[in-house]
């Protein structure tokens, strides 16, 4: 009985933690053609590196670090079939 009573409060504990965690979302703007991007529900992550492809154009977002941006070490970068790279630096909030 004893072990079942252990559990239950362990469980309740792990809920508890994971609640009060808080989940946020961060906003990046981008000087090419006044667009911005958002990261929904960062939980705990110290950085971001997100990836996609849309119309041949590859698209990749770094942000360093989640708690302390930076225009110089946060940015997206934009590459073309052809190899061609652009280089875009990111204010988020």
């Amino acid at each position: 009985m004893a072990f079942l009573k252990n559990l239950v409060l362990l469980l309740v504990l792990i809920v508890a933690a994971t609640e009060c965690a808080e989940a946020k979302t961060i906003t990046c703007n981008f000087d090419f053609d006044l667009k911005s991007i958002s990261f929904g529900n960062v939980l705990n992550k110290k950085s971001i590196n997100k990836e996609f492809e849309s119309n041949g154009i590859k698209f990749k977002y770094h942000v360093d670090n989640t708690s302390d941006f930076s225009d110089v070490n946060d940015y997206m970068t934009m590459e073309n079939a052809q190899g061609h790279k652009m280089t875009y630096a990111l204010s988020c909030y």
